[in-house]
């Protein structure tokens, strides 16, 4: 039986308007996101645009424990940093905050 961290990743409500991601599974998103870094890190403007993209939906309305799998700790402290969030709440910040602290502890 394969590990799977999440029993019900939460797509329907991060992503509500991208069809693609909404039929994803949890092996098939990390895989897609896994794409967009390598395609990013040669060049590609259009995959590094729908990378941050998903990171800042993330950031705003994913949930914490679920970007320990999906995000390094300089990929969520350079969203922190360089977007503008629409959903600017503090505690929510903080929260992804201690998720790169801890992040970067375990050396990810």
């Amino acid at each position: 039986m394969r590990f799977r961290p999440f029993r019900y990743f939460r797509f329907n409500t991060i992503f509500w308007d991208n069809e693609k991601i909404k039929k994803m599974d949890y092996e098939e998103f990390i895989q897609y996101l896994n794409t967009l870094r390598k395609k990013a890190q040669n060049g590609d403007w259009n995959a590094r645009r729908q990378f941050n993209c998903i990171l800042l939906r993330f950031l705003e309305r994913g949930n914490c424990a679920e970007g320990y799998y999906f995000f390094s700790s300089k990929e969520i402290l350079n969203g922190i940093r360089k977007f503008k969030l629409w959903l600017k709440n503090p505690i929510r910040i903080r929260a992804w905050q201690r998720v790169a602290q801890n992040l970067q502890k375990m050396g990810k």
